[in-house]
């Protein structure tokens, strides 16, 4: 082994430092000639712009060579080159030559009015870049020659965009056809995550694609170098054919060496002195860097590492410095501080007094907080309307789940500040701590001359009331502490701010915040919205004041259904129950009609304000002015444009679901159930349409937000810790949409180790788990129980869990382990009532689903269809009509209840029953033409009125299509006793699983039918008997409906000791129904009961 001497040690060392500083000095060099940002061009720039001068002669010698000719325009922007063209006197004398822009359609529309305005569009056309993708223009449309232009286009595109491009361009290009490419050299808008060409390896490229290319290079007077390239097919090579894979090869091949050859010049070299003059070029020669290895890094090509920890923290640093540096707080604060006011406001003196103090003094905190419906928000922009000492008012609303990266954003947003996140948002191990130093030295700047409001600060705290994440509470710690700062919080409930200097924290008194005081608020509100005398009264109604109760909000929901009903609401009983019960859902649900639906649709599946345009864009334009007009719409402040709007309840289903059918699980809630990818995907690609308008990062979140609802594992991966929340959505929405645990629990994963953190996601995880049967699951609720012994949420969900596993007595063991009480909440009551429901014990599940409908005046649909279930299964036909109709009254739109309806009048039997059921089940068939519980009893229905061929024909026509399939064999076999081909029905039923209720209760009712159907006295027995004998499960000995079909079996039978055993088991669930079973017995009323074990589950 050689050991080196001293003086080899040093040489060594002189050669590396050496080395390291001809790299600087390299890099220097490349960095001089960095300039200014350069802007989309105007079409009035054409006179002066270098790059158009550099291009004018070689078009106008091309132009004179050729009668005819298109100029094809890829990537027209606004119409510079056309505004340049009229000016080329070849292009206006020879009047065969055609101009076409392609690009987006607003910049198209654009170019053909500029094209009208010089007098020139009978020669201009325009393409969109879908159709110029989908079909190159034909000769017809596009006369050759064509001379192709590309200008400043590819350094914005990434590895798979600038193959598509180039692959289209080789397969269409013809060798009298000449392509001209101009573009940046070095300076790309890198914060976008673009990187620019190096000339020398774009020219490689082409050549490689059988292009012959002459290249120039040159400054622009803002020191930015661009180069231009005069391109043109090789006569020899023009036919070869060229494959998409070679040209992409080919790209990746030239950005790999590219990035390698930038790599050389030491990327992320510190920033020492030496760097001071060009700091910003620096800046954005790492940020190009990044992005093209990450561009590479996202097509998997072999031999690129990914950044490290310490490259991902400099990269963010970077990337905020940047725009930090770039930004400057305007002198004067929007002037559109006034749609903070509302006019329904109503003086809340106390409060606004404080609130006022709050904002001349030196503390930097403070709190509002009080209950739902109480009117915190609008008191914060009542004040700051008219208080806010000419500072810049932010107002930032926590979403359902919250990272510091979010409230960032909406603050620099709210103050003007672009940051585009593309180039960091992918990075997996950033955190908020990398940007402490470059935050902190900013929000010393402009935060003394701005006003932070917080709404929604509930969504932040854990169940102990502390602010969750980390993160957050440093940033929060950090705006406390400046000098001059503003933060206000709104809150339902009162957090925990011990992170935060109590010396900082201004008390408001009188919280938490309540109703109006005494007075006549109320009155006042609603006077605002209506004129008494219109209503036909001279005051309004005690009952209905009392109802409102001086809750705010309820006072305006009140005001906007008077004004669209008109007088007939002021003494409405409905209306007023609604009030009372704060059926703040219900209400809002009444003012939404056929018009404004659509709009309400839209607006409550987006979670922020949005542009009026891009609403109207989903919706139409009429019926967002229907919303606006019924008060369910409203404009949003925000300082830089004034045409965002929100729906009223915004995160509220404002449109009941009109098809409940849809719920896998018949006691879940199912408003939220729907699955809407496809409204999301559009809603998606409005966002990124407007983010390439503007550049404003709200967009691209949420774009990416909803585009995250396809649940595409290959999108998810791409992100990083800045779009955490965004990923969460995308496992809530797996879970709660999709029933998919298992997505779920993979995206809340992936979320997690991006560093998410909260009570939401522990607590899903540990519901995964155990829906997955996955060990650990229940310890995990037992743990976060112990930690938050105060929050039933958690043991909800616990107990949900179990129940999605029809693990009734361990949820049952969980309910009284934690000594929940029926009675303490409407939850809790649905949970016993499933429980009981499970265990078969239905006296207790009618009990317990009774004492939750008590409870809870705003009970939706499904709790009165389990009510009437429950009735049902223990033999209660008045209870379940009354039920039923109680359901209908409430939620008249329900299908689910609609169909459980019809089916109690088919088991009435009587003709004016089915006369009223056909029409109910006639149109849910109509809309469910494969639901099979809806066939199940349409078809029922038709066979009782005689109808078989026609019940045979609908089933036929779908029976390989229904959903479930069970439902398809109950369909065959009630065709089938209809038929009195009963063999064959018990053929049919040959194998059933004995604790099948449905199967098994069927099947004994074929025997039953057949046996009523057979005159001979002792064949009757025999069959009755074979009936009788059909094995169950014990669980099924008080399930009403099979127990009467036994009793009447028993009785055909001439079985007595069967009879006697089955009665004395009716008559322990229900005495009146076991009555009709002794003495004459009245089968009218028996076969109420028929037809009804298989469930509409």
């Amino acid at each position: 082994m050689s050991h080196l001497t001293n003086r080899e040690k040093r040489l060594k060392q002189e050669a590396k430092a050496a080395q390291t500083e001809q790299k600087q000095k390299n890099l220097l060099i490349y960095l001089g000639d960095y300039g200014d940002v350069e802007n989309i061009q105007e079409a009035a720039d054409a006179a002066f712009d270098s790059q158009l001068k550099n291009i004018s002669l070689p078009l106008a010698i091309a132009i004179g060579q050729n009668e005819t000719g298109s100029i094809l325009d890829i990537g027209c922007g606004k119409g510079v080159l056309l505004q340049r063209l009229s000016s080329v006197d070849s292009f206006m004398q020879r009047e065969k030559w055609i101009y076409i822009g392609i690009d987006n359609d607003i910049n198209t529309t654009m170019v053909f009015g500029l094209a009208q305005s010089l007098g020139i569009h009978r020669r201009v056309d325009r393409m969109d870049l879908e159709k110029f993708y989908a079909s190159w223009p034909s000769i017809a449309f596009a006369p050759t020659p064509r001379i192709v232009v590309i200008r400043n286009v590819f350094h914005e595109l990434d590895i798979d965009d600038t193959v598509n491009l180039l692959d289209h361009l080789r397969k269409n290009l013809q060798v009298v056809d000449t392509l001209i490419i101009q573009d940046l050299q070095v300076f790309p808008t890198s914060e976008r995550g673009n990187a620019c060409w190096l000339p020398n390896n774009f020219c490689q490229l082409l050549e490689s694609l059988d292009f012959n290319t002459n290249m120039v290079s040159e400054p622009t007077p803002k020191g930015n170098r661009w180069f231009a390239l005069h391109c043109k097919l090789r006569d020899s090579d023009s036919d070869r054919d060229i494959t998409i894979d070679f040209v992409r090869s080919m790209v990746i091949l030239e950005r790999s060496n590219q990035l390698k050859t930038w790599g050389e010049l030491g990327w992320l070299t510190t920033d020492d002195g030496k760097f001071r003059e060009v700091h910003i070029a620096k800046l954005d020669f790492d940020l190009q860097y990044a992005a093209l290895q990450q561009q590479l890094i996202r097509i998997k090509v072999p031999g690129i590492e990914p950044p490290s920890r310490t490259q991902e923290a400099q990269i963010l640093q970077k990337s905020f410095e940047r725009a930090l540096a770039a930004f400057r707080l305007a002198d004067e604060p929007s002037d559109n501080l006034v749609m903070l006011h509302s006019n329904s406001f109503r003086d809340r003196a106390n409060y606004q007094d404080s609130l006022e103090e709050f904002l001349r003094i030196d503390q930097t905190v403070t709190l509002v907080y009080g209950g739902a419906l109480s009117g915190k928000s609008a008191l914060i922009k009542e004040v700051l309307s008219k208080r806010s000492y000419k500072k810049h008012v932010v107002l930032i609303d926590v979403q359902a789940s919250s990272s510091v990266w979010n409230i960032l954003e909406q603050f620099l947003a709210g103050i003007g500040c672009t940051i585009m996140p593309e180039l960091f948002s992918s990075l997996k191990k950033i955190a908020f701590l990398d940007l402490a130093e470059v935050i902190d030295n900013f929000l010393e700047t402009v935060l003394p001359l701005s006003i932070i409001a917080i709404d929604h600060f509930e969504r932040l705290i854990d169940p102990l009331g502390e602010v969750q994440d980390p993160e957050i509470r440093h940033f929060l710690k950090r705006i406390s502490d400046i000098a001059g700062a503003k933060l206000i919080i709104t809150s339902r409930n009162r957090p925990d701010l011990a992170f935060i200097k109590s010396e900082h924290i201004f008390t408001v008194p009188g919280c938490p915040m309540g109703r109006f005081p005494e007075g006549n608020h109320v009155e006042n509100v609603l006077n605002d919205f209506v004129d008494l005398k219109e209503l036909g009264a001279d005051e309004y109604p005690d009952v209905l004041i009392k109802a409102i109760d001086r809750h705010p909000y309820l006072s305006v929901l009140a005001a906007l259904t008077l004004r669209k009903d008109g007088g007939k609401r002021l003494t409405d009983s409905v209306f007023l129950d609604k009030l009372r019960g704060k059926m703040r859902e219900a209400l809002l649900r009444d003012l939404v009609d056929d018009t404004s639906r659509n709009a309400i649709i839209w607006l409550a599946l987006i979670r922020i304000p949005v542009p009026r345009a891009l609403v109207e864009g989903l919706a139409g334009k009429v019926s967002v002015e229907a919303a606006e007009e019924a008060g369910l719409i409203y404009w949003v402040y925000d300082k830089h444009r004034s045409d965002l709007i929100t729906v009223l309840g915004a995160g509220i289903p404002l449109t009941e679901n009109k098809d409940d059918l849809i719920s896998p699980e018949d006691f879940d809630s199912t408003h939220t159930l729907q699955d809407s990818s496809a409204e999301h995907a559009r809603i998606s690609s409005a966002f990124s349409e407007l983010y390439k308008k503007d550049d404003d990062p709200r967009w691209l979140r949420e774009g990416y937000y909803h585009k995250l609802a396809m649940g595409d594992r290959n999108e998810i991966e791409k992100f990083g810790a800045y779009y955490k929340t965004e990923i969460f959505w995308a496992s809530d929405y797996s879970y709660r949409i999709r029933k998919d645990y298992d997505a779920a629990l993979w995206a809340l994963e992936v979320a997690m180790k991006l560093g998410l953190k909260s009570t939401q996601a522990e607590m899903r995880r540990a519901s995964c788990h155990v829906r997955l049967n996955i060990v650990g699951g229940e310890d995990e609720f037992e743990g976060l129980i112990a930690k938050y012994e105060d929050a039933p949420h958690i043991k909800n969900a616990y107990v949900d869990s179990l129940l999605s596993l029809k693990r009734y007595e361990d949820a049952y063991r969980i309910l009284l382990k934690y000594e929940l009480d029926e009675k303490s909440s409407p939850w809790v009551a649905h949970e016993f009532g499933r429980v009981y429901f499970g265990l078969k014990n239905y006296d207790k599940a009618v009990l317990a689903f009774e004492t939750e409908l008590r409870s809870d005046a705003n009970s939706g649909a499904f709790v009165y269809d389990n009510l009437a279930r429950a009735y049902q299964k223990k033999g209660d036909a008045i209870n379940e009509q009354r039920v039923l109709m109680q359901g209908l009254k409430r939620h008249p739109g329900s299908n689910r209840l609609r169909l459980r309806y019809a089916s109690h009048l088919i088991r009435n039997g009587s003709q004016s029953a089915l006369s009223e059921a056909l029409p109910i089940l006639s149109g849910l068939w109509d809309s469910h033409r494969t639901d099979g519980r809806v066939l199940q009893q349409y078809c029922k229905l038709l066979c009782l009125q005689d109808n078989v061929s026609k019940a045979k024909e609908i089933w036929l026509s779908v029976k390989n299509s229904i959903s479930q399939r069970e439902y398809s064999t109950s369909i065959e076999v009630e065709i089938l006793i209809h038929e009195k081909k009963w063999e064959r029905a018990l053929d049919v039923l040959k194998q059933i699983p004995q604790e099948n209720e449905h199967l098994v209760g069927m099947k004994k009712e074929v025997y039953l039918a057949w046996a009523k159907n057979e005159n001979d006295i002792s064949k009757r027995r025999e069959i009755a008997a074979l009936g009788l004998a059909v094995p169950m499960d014990a669980s099924l000995d008080n399930n009403i409906p099979i127990l009467i079909t036994s009793a009447r079996l028993a009785s055909l039978a001439e079985d007595s000791q069967s009879f006697d055993k089955t009665y004395e088991k009716v008559k322990n669930i229900s005495p009146d129904v076991a009555n009709a079973l002794v003495g004459t017995v009245d089968e009218a009323k028996l076969s109420f009961w028929e037809g009804e074990n298989f469930s509409l589950s």
